[in-house]
């Protein structure tokens, strides 16, 4: 369980997924960035409200973010294949004094669901759910080209 640092500790974040990990959320500087492929990225001013921060901070302490002692994950077994393209995820917090970050990739398929990557998955979706439901994303261009 996180412990709070004064009462007015709140959770700040620097969120990265997708291809390269080029799409940014930066609660830091209330920034996000679209990765738009073959386009130079947009980066809008975004920020997100108590109960959005709140609700990422619950998934956090679910999953044993602080508690687990990775900071990069890279698995050799039970690996039955391989995606292409994959995303990357880098997740900074920052919680009161304390701050911890972690880089991940959705490469691998897996025989078994993997424990871990089940949680990153929920944390993933969660923190891009939010971002896609602000009119401000919703208001962005698609890019024009895929990545394949």
């Amino acid at each position: 369980m996180v412990s709070y640092v004064g009462e007015d500790a709140q959770i700040k974040l620097v969120f990265s997924y997708g291809v390269g990990a080029r799409n940014v959320l930066d609660t830091f500087s209330k920034t996000f960035t679209k990765d738009m492929i073959g386009d130079p990225p947009i980066t809008i001013r975004m920020w997100l409200t108590e109960e959005e921060i709140s609700r990422i901070e619950d998934k956090l302490n679910e999953i044993g973010f602080f508690d687990r002692g990775f900071t990069i994950l890279a698995w050799s077994v039970g690996v039955i294949g391989e995606k292409t393209p994959y995303s990357t995820f880098y997740l900074k917090v920052q919680y009161g004094l304390q701050v911890k970050d972690l880089k991940w990739a959705d490469r691998y398929i897996f025989f078994q669901d993997d424990k871990v990557m089940s949680d990153l998955n929920e944390l993933n979706d969660l923190i891009q759910s939010i971002i896609m439901a602000k009119p401000e994303y919703q208001k962005l261009p698609e890019p024009r080209g895929a990545y394949s």
